[in-house]
Parts: structure tokens; C-alpha cells; sequence
């Protein structure tokens, strides 16, 4: 009964988000983190790479009440770069320094075992701030990542300017 529950709850939360979030632009998924990690350094811009899978009730709320809304505002346009690597499809992802790595593997690089998780990190794949996991209480989580977002903005800029 507790599955059946959860699988409903879950379906109900996807449901709801999908139709709430119809108007947001999507979240790029990314395969090539090396070009991404040259845009990020002609930019003097952090990557949020969030890790996320299929199925992930959370990761759709996520991205629908947080990092969509984020991109459609414009306002982190020049503040930090914004995508989504899937972690439970056989996918192959060009790495920060050019080699292929597998999804999974690269989830695992980060210690992203539990979806989602987001990083904050550089144009060299290194992390800029501490991961934020899950998704934090409402009304406070969006704070969390702004923090984030501007701690990992202040150590790049402070790290360019030595």
C-alpha cells in the first residue's frame, strides 16, 4: 500500500508540475561539458550542473518551481549557467577536459548519488561551493541557492583577479 501511495503521490506531483510550468523555457540537458566549460571561462561564469533521472518526482520540482523560473527571469543570465545531466541512461558526456566519461560515472566524480543534486562548479569541472541535495524547505531554498549561485560567483571573480 506504501508504494502504491508513493507512486501516486509522485504522479500527481509530476502531473501538477508539468501543467503549472508550461510557460518556462526548458532546462538544456548537457553531453558536452568541455564546450560548456569554454563558455564558462569566456564568461567568467559558474556552471550549475544539476544531476537528475528519470522517474525523479523531486527533480521535476526542482526545475519547475526553482531553476526554470531562474532562467525565465533573466536575471542569473550573467550570473551563472544553468543545466541538467541524466544520470541513469547510458550516456556518454564529453568531460571538462575533453575525454568521455559515462553519466553515471560523472555523477559519481561529484558524489551526486541522490537525485537531484546540484553543483556549483568551474570552467574546469572543480567545485566552486558546497552541493546542495534534494530540495530544501519551501520559501528558504531558493535563498540556498541563490547563496550558492553568488558564492561560487565571488570565489571565481576573486580567484580571476589574483
Amino acid at each position: 500500500m506504501k508504494k502504491f501511495t508513493y507512486l501516486l503521490l509522485s504522479t500527481w506531483l509530476l502531473v501538477a508540475h508539468v501543467a503549472m510550468a508550461g510557460d518556462l523555457p526548458q532546462l538544456k540537458e548537457t553531453h558536452d561539458l568541455y564546450t560548456l566549460g569554454e563558455k564558462a571561462n569566456k564568461k567568467d561564469l559558474p556552471i550549475l550542473v544539476m544531476f537528475s533521472q528519470t522517474g525523479c518526482a523531486y527533480c521535476v520540482v526542482l526545475e519547475d518551481q526553482y531553476l526554470r523560473p531562474m532562467l525565465k527571469s533573466g536575471d542569473y543570465r550573467d550570473k551563472v549557467i544553468i543545466r541538467k545531466v541524466k544520470i541513469d541512461g547510458f550516456d556518454t558526456l564529453r568531460n571538462f577536459d575533453g575525454s568521455e566519461i559515462e553519466a553515471s560515472d560523472f555523477a559519481g566524480k561529484y558524489r551526486a548519488y541522490v537525485t537531484p543534486t546540484m553543483v556549483f562548479l568551474d570552467h574546469n569541472g572543480n567545485e566552486l561551493t558546497s552541493r546542495l541535495m534534494g530540495v530544501g524547505t519551501e520559501g528558504f531554498f531558493a535563498a540556498e541557492i541563490d547563496q550558492a549561485i553568488d558564492t561560487s560567483l565571488n570565489r571565481l571573480r576573486s580567484v580571476a583577479l589574483k
